[in-house]
């Protein structure tokens, strides 16, 4: 499954770029298409999913890279995806904790 889903990925990726006389797809290929192209796959899916398409790109783009297609290692240039836990700001802040952090000034 794991080989599937980058094949899958690297499918999507390079299809949308192949012209004729750039039958791989890779000519011109920059850190902004990179991006775009993450965006667009990032935009659609969960989280685990998108940390997942990060991982899958960054495969691909260091495999065209090792095999001479791209002058550039641009899978440093894929950003990776925030996703903490317990990172939720809590609705209300208790009064008592207001005052003791930022105390009023008294006349």
């Amino acid at each position: 499954m794991t080989v599937l889903r980058y094949e899958t990925l690297a499918r999507r990726f390079l299809t949308a770029r192949v012209t004729q006389p750039d039958e791989l797809g890779v000519t011109d290929l920059d850190g902004a298409v990179v991006s775009r192209f993450l965006l667009g796959e990032c935009g659609r899916v969960c989280l685990g999913s998108a940390k997942g398409k990060v991982a899958e790109l960054r495969s691909l783009l260091r495999v065209l890279h090792g095999r001479g297609f791209t002058p550039r290692l641009l899978a440093e240039s894929v950003p990776g995806v925030a996703g903490w836990r317990e990172t939720t700001i809590a609705e209300t802040m208790p009064q008592s904790d207001i005052e003791r952090c930022w105390p009023v000034a008294t006349d």
